[in-house]
């Protein structure tokens, strides 16, 4: 598992800083806790596609964020080399940690990504926040 270091993005890219989207939407992870974010072009509203958390402990699901249908392709590429897996621009899964404070400490936080930016599959990204030692689980 690659450790990698983050700099969250507390403001939402425009489209036109689409490369920025991997550390905003993993800082928003960070923020928001254990779970998944996740976004589906099959989905597209409005020539939108949105990115959304779903908490793994309420169930509950909350928007944080979405781009423009023609910079999502390019944003989907850059979450595998911004997470530490450089092969991955079309399609792949990868693990990768970083350490962040939570509650008042320094604690590893745990990612799992799957990505597909490939006609065959479909482009989506599933992206879990599944521990952080030392408090989950």
């Amino acid at each position: 598992m690659k450790s990698i270091q983050f700099s969250p993005i507390e403001k939402e890219p425009t489209d036109q800083e689409f490369r920025f989207y991997p550390h905003f939407i993993v800082g928003k992870l960070l923020k928001l806790g254990i779970g998944k974010v996740e976004a589906d072009k099959s989905l597209c509203h409005e020539g939108r596609v949105d990115f959304v958390f779903t908490s793994h402990l309420t169930g509950k699901t909350e928007f944080i964020g979405s781009l423009a249908e023609g910079f999502y392709r390019p944003a989907l590429a850059r979450f595998g080399p911004s997470c530490g897996a450089d092969d991955i621009l079309y399609h792949g899964h990868t693990l990768f940690a970083c350490d962040h404070e939570y509650d008042g400490k320094l604690c590893t936080h745990r990612f799992s990504m799957f990505v597909s930016n490939i006609r065959v599959s479909g482009f989506w990204l599933r992206l879990y926040l599944y521990q952080i030692d030392g408090v989950w689980p």
